[in-house]
C-alpha cells in the first residue's frame, strides 16, 4: 500500500513539473489598438512587450461581436450556431449541456483552475454567483469588490447620487438592480477621468491585485495552475484613473474617417450604436458631435493604458514566483469595438472594426514559435491550441482548430457572425467569411434560435475589398467586375459547411 502511495505521489509530481501553468489575460471590447499592431498613439508598453516574444495573429476575428454570445464560443470552443447563445440571457449549460468548458477540461485533467473578473458574460451562466462554478475547482467566488456598487465611478458627488436613486427605489418597491438604477438616473456618463487615486479605485485594479494574489498562492503549489484574469475596460464606461488620461492630449485623436454606412449594403447591416442608450450622449441631428468623439477616443485609449499597467503587475507575478519558464500566457478580447467608423459606436456588427480582436500566446517552450502569423484564425481556436500546448487530448466536440496544426496554418477564412431582429418572430443571421483580402457577408433569412429553421434563403449579400477599399465604403456585391470573385467565394463557403445559405 505505501508503495502504491509513493508510485501515485511520484506520478502526480511528474504530472505537476511536466505541464505548464495557462495564464489566460482576457480584456472587455478591446480592438487591436495597440502599439504593437501599429497604433501611433496608444501606450501600451507592458502588452507590447508580452506580444515581442509570442506568437501573434494578425488576423485574429470573434465569432460574434458581442459579449455573452462571444465569451461562451471562446470558452466552449464551439461557434455561435453549436453553442446555442446568440443572444443575453440564453444560458450556456442549457442552450447546450454537452458543451465543455476550457478551465472545466483542464480541472479534469488535473489542472488547479481559478478566476479573477469576467470570463463569461453573467447573463449567460445561472450557478452561484452567475460565474459557471463547473468551470472552477474552488466554490467560493474571487473576492468580491465594491468598485461596481456605484456603477463603476469613483466621484463621490456621483455615489450620492445613486445611493439616493436606490433609496427612492426601495422605498417605491421598485427593482434596484445596477441597470434599473442606472435607469432611473437617466443613464450615467461615458467617461470619468479626473479623479486622481490608486488603480484599486476602479474594479480592474482590484480583479489585477486578486489575480497577482491567485498567480502568488497557486504557483507553490504541486499542481499546475490554469488562472483566468478577465479585465472590463476598456468597456463603457471610459472611467480610468486621471494618470492614464494625462497620457494623451484630446486634440491629438483624429476622427475616424469614414463614417457613413457603406454605399450598397443593406439597413440591417448597421446598428444605431444602442449601448449608448445607458449613457449620456450628446446628439446633433442624431450624430455625436465631434468634440464628443475626440473625448470618446480619449476615454478609450487611457482605459487601454489602464488596463495593460494591470497586465503589468501579472507579468511581474509571474516573474517574481519564478514560473516564466513553466507558463503559457494567453492573451485576447472577446471582440472589438466601432469607434466613430460607418457612424457607428461600441460593436453588434460583421465589419472588421468590430470582428478583429488582439489574440497572441507566449508559449515559454517555443512548441508554438514566437512571431507575427497572417493567416485568419479564430478565437475558437484557442481551446484546442492550449491542450496541444499542454499535451492533452482535444476534446473531439471542439469546433476550433490547434494552431499547431497545418490545417490551421492554411486556413483561408475566419467566420464571424451576428443576428437582426426584423419585427415580431422573425430573425435573420449574418455570417461574415473574412479572407485574406475580402470580407464576404451572407444574409440568410430564418428564424436561427428554431433547430429545424438554421438554413434559409439567401437575403442579402455583402463583399468588400481591403486592398482597394480598407474602409468598408461601398459593397461590390453588385459589381460586375467582381462577379467571379463573388462566385468564388459563395462556392468556398458553401464547401467548407458554414454557409447556412440557401441558394435559389
Amino acid at each position: 500500500m505505501q508503495r502504491f502511495l509513493l508510485l501515485v505521489l511520484l506520478s502526480l509530481s511528474s504530472f505537476a513539473k511536466d505541464k505548464p501553468n495557462i495564464l489566460m489575460i482576457s480584456v472587455d471590447d478591446l480592438k487591436p489598438m495597440l502599439g504593437f499592431y501599429g497604433d501611433p498613439m496608444v501606450q501600451s508598453p507592458n502588452i507590447d512587450r508580452l506580444a515581442e516574444k509570442s506568437a501573434v495573429y494578425e488576423k485574429a476575428y470573434c465569432q460574434q461581436a458581442v459579449c455573452g454570445a462571444s465569451r461562451a464560443s471562446i470558452m466552449t470552443g464551439l461557434r455561435p450556431d453549436n453553442s446555442r447563445v446568440w443572444e443575453f440571457r440564453q444560458l450556456m449549460r442549457e442552450r447546450n449541456p454537452q458543451a465543455i468548458t476550457i478551465p472545466e477540461y483542464f480541472k479534469s485533467q488535473g489542472y488547479m483552475t481559478c478566476f479573477s473578473g469576467k470570463i463569461y458574460d453573467y447573463r449567460c451562466v445561472a450557478d452561484g454567483k452567475k460565474q459557471d462554478l463547473k468551470s472552477w475547482s474552488r466554490k467560493e467566488q474571487p473576492r468580491s469588490s465594491k468598485a461596481m456598487k456605484n456603477l463603476g465611478f469613483a466621484d463621490p458627488a456621483f455615489h450620492e447620487k445613486v445611493r439616493l436613486k436606490e433609496i427612492e427605489l426601495k422605498k417605491a418597491g421598485k427593482p434596484h438592480t445596477y441597470d434599473a438604477i442606472k435607469k432611473a438616473i437617466g443613464g450615467s456618463p461615458c467617461y470619468e477621468g479626473s479623479i486622481d487615486g490608486p488603480d484599486e479605485m476602479y474594479e480592474d485594479g482590484l480583479i489585477a491585485k486578486e489575480g497577482v494574489r491567485l498567480i502568488k498562492e497557486l504557483g507553490q503549489k504541486e499542481k499546475p495552475f490554469f488562472i483566468a484574469v478577465g479585465f472590463k475596460k476598456p468597456h463603457l464606461p471610459f472611467n480610468a484613473p486621471k494618470k492614464y488620461w494625462d497620457l494623451y492630449k484630446e486634440t491629438d485623436f483624429v476622427l475616424e474617417q469614414y463614417q457613413k454606412p457603406s454605399e450598397g449594403a443593406p439597413h440591417y447591416a448597421y446598428q444605431d450604436s444602442w449601448e449608448f442608450s445607458n449613457y449620456k450622449v450628446p446628439r446633433v441631428n442624431g450624430e455625436v458631435p465631434e468634440s464628443f468623439q475626440r473625448k470618446l477616443k480619449h476615454g478609450y485609449a487611457a482605459c487601454v493604458s489602464y488596463i495593460d499597467a494591470q497586465v503589468a503587475k501579472l507579468l511581474e507575478a509571474v516573474k517574481d514566483q519564478g514560473l516564466e519558464e513553466n507558463t503559457i500566457i494567453v492573451f485576447w478580447s472577446d471582440h472589438g469595438f466601432h469607434l466613430g467608423d460607418h457612424g457607428m459606436w461600441c460593436k453588434h456588427s460583421n465589419y472588421e472594426q468590430a470582428t478583429r480582436v488582439p489574440f497572441f500566446i507566449y508559449d515559454p517552450r517555443q512548441k508554438l514559435k514566437m512571431g507575427r502569423y497572417n493567416q485568419p484564425v479564430e478565437l475558437i481556436d484557442m481551446f484546442p491550441t492550449l491542450c496541444q500546448l499542454s499535451t492533452l487530448q482535444i476534446p473531439e466536440i471542439l469546433d476550433g482548430k490547434s494552431l499547431l496544426s497545418e490545417e490551421a496554418q492554411n486556413a483561408t477564412f475566419a467566420l464571424s457572425q451576428f443576428p437582426r431582429n426584423q419585427g415580431k418572430d422573425k430573425k435573420i443571421m449574418g455570417y461574415g467569411f473574412r479572407f485574406e483580402r475580402y470580407r464576404y457577408i451572407e444574409w440568410v433569412d430564418n428564424n436561427y434560435q428554431n433547430d429545424n429553421k438554421q438554413f434559409g434563403p439567401l437575403k442579402a449579400v455583402e463583399l468588400y475589398d481591403y486592398e482597394k477599399d480598407p474602409l468598408e465604403q461601398v459593397n461590390l456585391a453588385n459589381n460586375p467586375e467582381y462577379k467571379s470573385i463573388l462566385k468564388r467565394l459563395q462556392q468556398e463557403a458553401k464547401a467548407s459547411g458554414l454557409s447556412r445559405a440557401i441558394y435559389e
